[in-house]
């Protein structure tokens, strides 16, 4: 259940809570001999666990669907009035478990949860639709997921900040192939306020770690000798016998060179797919090529602050000044 946890955090959450448990006054405390309780919160918290009943309920519902309409049936009928009943789950809330429930089945179904997405228009939608283009295992579901939400970005002519925070959480995963993913989905929207989680995310290094301050670890990890090895007689044994004298020799070996003893170590992760994502997006804002900064996380963010911000804060000024010069007041 992973998915829906963490799509339900980032996206959907708002939806899922009333209106009255959103605008509760007081916080909701653990009950204990002290607890007084307000009118106003005990309705939030009956509220509340009415709309989490509901989606429980929901989701029993879809899992019967599932298994009724879609799965082994192979007949058109059937699958047809599945997909018709499928179609009527329209409640943000339950955006979630959609996509938990029907992520193994077939594409007419999958397909069919994206354009309850898509017909839903509202950010919620959206946002469902973002999770899944840059989530889904299967590349042909996650290209129909991104072309409905290019569709609707056009209808609307933006991106909401729903839409920003998949992106940030799909960044901040730490799963390389979810902040790729990430990346690349700000790239193909054009989502140039993700810039600087790009700078941030397009290398990552991780703590040192070993025997120097660790006191799970102790030791060193790793030892580099370059030399060679030179042999010498190190000791002479005498072997007597009648009429006959030797020696045994005792060879030992000694070490010529320079010994590179590794005490700790640390791992910088150097993510193309980020750093690709974020020259395009930049060298497009700007007008210009910005791939000569490179990895240099200092220049990147001195870029940012110098010449990326002011040249933000001018567009969004032309912008209002084009508004209010077409406004009627203005006329």
């Amino acid at each position: 259940m992973r998915l829906v946890s963490c799509l339900a955090a980032c996206v959907m959450t708002a939806m899922a809570l009333p209106a009255s448990a959103q605008e509760a006054k007081e916080p909701i405390e653990t009950i204990g001999p002290d607890t007084t309780f307000t009118p106003e919160v005990d309705a939030a918290q009956r509220e509340y666990a009415a709309a989490k009943k509901k989606i429980r309920v929901m989701e029993q519902e879809l899992r019967k669907l599932r298994r009724a309409h879609f799965g082994t049936i192979k007949r058109v009928d059937i699958r047809q009035e599945g997909l018709a009943k499928l179609r009527t789950y329209t409640e943000p809330s339950i955006f979630a478990s959609l996509i938990e429930i029907f992520r193994n089945d077939s594409e007419d179904v999958r397909t069919a949860v994206l354009d309850v997405f898509s017909d839903a228009r509202s950010d919620s939608g959206d946002a469902a639709l973002a999770w899944v283009s840059m989530t889904d295992r299967d590349a042909g579901i996650r290209a129909a997921a991104l072309d409905r939400l290019q569709r609707r970005l056009a209808e609307v002519g933006g991106v909401s900040d729903r839409i920003n925070l998949v992106v940030l959480r799909g960044l901040r995963s730490g799963d390389e192939k979810q902040m790729a993913a990430a990346a690349e989905l700000a790239g193909n929207l054009g989502l140039y306020e993700v810039i600087p989680w790009l700078i941030s995310a397009q290398v990552g290094q991780s703590p040192g770690r070993g025997g120097g301050g660790s006191s799970s670890n102790q030791g060193d990890l790793a030892y580099i000798l370059v030399g060679q090895q030179i042999a010498f007689v190190s000791g002479l044994t005498p072997v007597v016998s009648d009429s006959a004298v030797a020696f045994d020799p005792q060879v030992s070996v000694a070490y010529d060179g320079t010994l590179l003893r590794v005490h700790d170590a640390a791992v910088t992760t150097y993510r193309t797919e980020v750093h690709n994502a974020l020259v395009g997006l930049s060298s497009r804002y700007m007008g210009r090529p910005t791939v000569g900064m490179g990895w240099d996380q200092d220049k990147w963010w001195k870029w940012y602050q110098d010449e990326f911000l002011p040249l933000k804060k001018a567009r969004a000024a032309e912008k209002t000044a084009a508004a209010n010069a077409l406004s009627p007041e203005k006329k």
